[in-house]
């Protein structure tokens, strides 16, 4: 994943939602200095509020290489989705950003934090979208496209951008230190431990 001076990385995320597109820009920001950003839609293949890990990595994986697929003049693809996962009978939102650069698919997660018991029942038990649910409970039409569901529950002091961020920070880990995940000196160093 080549940096160099002037040379312009063209990064296309496999959603049009503008938190998914600006928690790209950011993320990559932080790695490379010259970053091109193009959104394209993309479908995740997935329910539109995926549950259990799997079907959310899934989504980011599908989106990621459906992104990648559509736009080849790109160096890397970015597909993100969020869902539900339990964990010691909570509910949990967790996003899954998902990075192919044409061979393989590197994956991230965001933080993960705890859907109230009362909103879990309905989205769980009817399927009724999260981000429904909190535009009903917030009374803003707009709340999930904006500052999201962990911007209404945390008064605005963390939003959704943020996480989409660092779920494809962590994806981009791989690729930033190529020299550790690719190299047989370090793998023969690990076995030896």
């Amino acid at each position: 994943m080549g940096d160099k001076k002037g040379d312009i990385m063209k990064i296309v995320v496999g959603s049009t939602n503008q938190n998914k597109i600006d928690g790209v820009a950011k993320a990559c920001a932080r790695f490379f200095s010259n970053v091109n950003v193009i959104a394209t839609p993309a479908e995740s293949g997935v329910h539109e509020q995926p549950f259990g890990f799997e079907e959310i990595v899934n989504g980011a994986k599908k989106r990621a290489i459906s992104a990648y697929t559509a736009y080849r003049e790109c160096q890397l693809s970015i597909g993100i989705e969020a869902g539900f996962v339990d964990i010691n009978k909570k509910h949990m939102n967790i996003t899954v950003a998902a990075a192919y650069d044409g061979k393989k698919v590197h994956l991230g997660c965001g933080p993960m934090f705890e859907v109230p018991d009362n909103i879990t029942e309905r989205v769980v038990k009817k399927r009724e979208s999260f981000g429904e649910m909190i535009n009903e409970i917030s009374n803003n039409k707009r709340n999930s496209t904006e500052d999201g569901a962990i911007g209404f529950l945390t008064n605005k002091k963390v939003l959704r951008h943020e996480i989409n961020e660092w779920a494809v920070c962590m994806a981009l880990v791989p690729l930033i230190k190529k020299e550790v995940y690719q190299n047989e000196k370090v793998r023969e160093k690990q076995k030896s431990i």
